[in-house]
């Protein structure tokens, strides 16, 4: 067995993969988002630790072996994230999240004060809050210096349980290349020109590998807390997108698809470092690859913002059956979906949700056909972006994740977007992607190519086509999202700041 790993925004789930190349059995723990105050969003990373220990034992009954049978672990991330730990690994404050907003200041700071082309060119991407990792960096050490000062390691969430599980420390390309001091223009280290600039220790930062690479091996200590075996390699996988790309199979230049989460991405394949700072750009888990992601800040977090306070009690199938009994448009209703802010491409972190339209005769499912329809809207956005990007259309897009499964949800991205979506049967790539890293660094696989060969064992479901009829207001509604937010920008902006 290959233990796969996804740290995830709501719950950390392990997943055993067996010599079949089949994902056998899986277990989820959740976890919550700590919000201490509007716009924070952390994590403590003690309770993955604790949730691993949970999902190996569960994962292992599922599957009816034993944590001793399992031959590798790796990681899927969230990220970035930042783990701020100590000499003795342990950690000092909660992670920041890739949707944190608090670093407004470090990010603006950061533009102007290092010349923005030259980081683009060194790290392939600009430095918005949160999603930037050095503007967290910045303000702990700004904001709480003495937890700076003790932190011997600045790293993400896979860093910390694969330094819990080896004692060895260590940071994956794909992870880092959102940390805004990692060269993404293929030099594949730390960037010591940005390091100066902003200030920060370039010992502080984890010695780097291949998301393939192995960290470690469990330890005396770990082997106790777990079950497993001491002496498992422990190699340190990836961010969840690049597991979940891997995962898929997809390795050349011109692939896509949309994984569908908390956050839902797009990610493309490109074979050089042209970056687009529209975009989260990061290194593929192949080396001389690129993957080139649009990432949105709130899609399955407004669904499940929507369900928890309107439609408390009743399961997904249910709402999606009740948007499905509305008609397309929304009977004139749009969403705009930043309840937290927006990445890809409006990159702001002052951007808040909204519906226009709202009428008297405007019901729940009204307004949760526009939430999913306000999610295909920013979809759609950024898919006309890169198309611009590759000079040609997508013909269809491969969809993945637990939400892919829905036939009414990818109707409506079909038909919003105008172009076929074609689910994977299988959902959970990301586990697949990291439990493959863990067999190629345990030489189960003799590379990349192999693993994908070898664990082929699932499908593509049919292919979902766009509604020609729907085009036409389709297309009016998404030239009024697009309105919305210019116009709606300066308020956004009045409402955070008080000015």
């Amino acid at each position: 067995m290959l233990l796969g790993v996804d740290i995830g925004t709501s719950a950390i789930k392990p997943g055993l993969l067996d010599e079949g190349g089949r994902i056998v059995a899986t277990y989820s723990v959740p976890h919550d988002v700590i919000e201490l105050r509007p716009g924070w969003a952390e994590m403590d990373p003690n309770a993955w630790w604790e949730g691993l220990k949970e999902g190996i034992a569960g994962v292992c009954r599922e599957a009816n072996c034993t944590p001793g049978d399992i031959q590798s672990i790796s990681f899927s991330t969230l990220y970035p994230a930042l783990v701020c730990v100590d000499a003795s690994g342990d950690v000092l404050r909660p992670a920041i999240l890739y949707c944190d907003q608090r670093a407004v200041k470090q990010s603006d700071w950061l533009r102007e004060n290092l010349d923005p082309e030259k980081t683009l060119s060194i790290t392939g991407n600009g430095t918005p809050t949160g999603t930037c990792l050095l503007t967290s960096m910045l303000w702990v050490k700004e904001n709480e210096p003495e937890i700076f000062e003790r932190s011997r390691w600045l790293c993400h969430p896979n860093s910390f349980m694969a330094y819990r599980l080896t004692g060895e420390m260590a940071m994956d390309w794909v992870s880092s290349s959102l940390s805004g001091v990692f060269e993404l223009d293929g030099g594949y280290g730390w960037s010591e020109w940005v390091c100066e600039g902003a200030g920060i220790p370039m010992e502080k930062l984890p010695p780097l590998l291949p998301p393939m690479g192995q960290v470690g091996q469990v330890t005396r200590d770990a082997a106790g807390q777990t079950g497993l075996r001491e002496g498992t390699p422990v190699a340190i996988g990836a961010g969840d997108t690049g597991c979940s790309v891997f995962g898929a199979g997809l390795l050349e230049p011109g692939q896509i698809c949309l994984t569908c989460g908390t956050t839902d991405n797009i990610g493309f394949i490109a074979d050089k470092p042209e970056f687009d700072i529209r975009f989260a750009n990061c290194s593929h888990v192949l080396k001389e690859r690129w993957l080139f992601i649009a990432t949105m800040t709130n899609t399955g977090a407004a669904l499940e913002w929507f369900k928890r306070n309107f439609f408390d009690g009743a399961s997904y199938d249910e709402i999606f059956a009740e948007a499905d009994q509305a008609e397309p448009g929304a009977g004139g209703l749009v969403f705009l979906p930043y309840l937290q802010g927006e990445r890809s491409p409006i990159w702001d972190p002052f951007a808040r949700g909204v519906f226009c339209g709202l009428r008297l005769t405007t019901g729940k499912r009204e307004m949760f056909r526009a939430v999913l329809e306000g999610v295909a809207f920013a979809i759609r956005q950024n898919l006309e972006i890169i198309e611009g990007i590759q000079g040609s259309p997508v013909d269809e897009m491969l969809t993945m994740g637990g939400a892919a499964q829905s036939r009414v949800w990818n109707g409506i991205k079909a038909s919003v977007t105008g172009r076929p979506i074609r689910p994977l049967d299988f959902g959970q790539t990301a586990l697949l992607g990291a439990a493959m890293l863990g067999g190629i660094a345990a030489g189960t696989y003799r590379d990349a190519r192999d693993a994908i060969a070898r664990t082929r064992t699932f499908s593509t479901g049919d292919l979902v086509e766009p509604v020609a009829e729907d085009r036409e207001p389709y297309d009016h509604l998404f030239d009024v999202y697009l309105r919305l937010y210019d116009n709606l920008r300066p308020s956004f902006c009045a409402l955070a700041t008080g000015r």
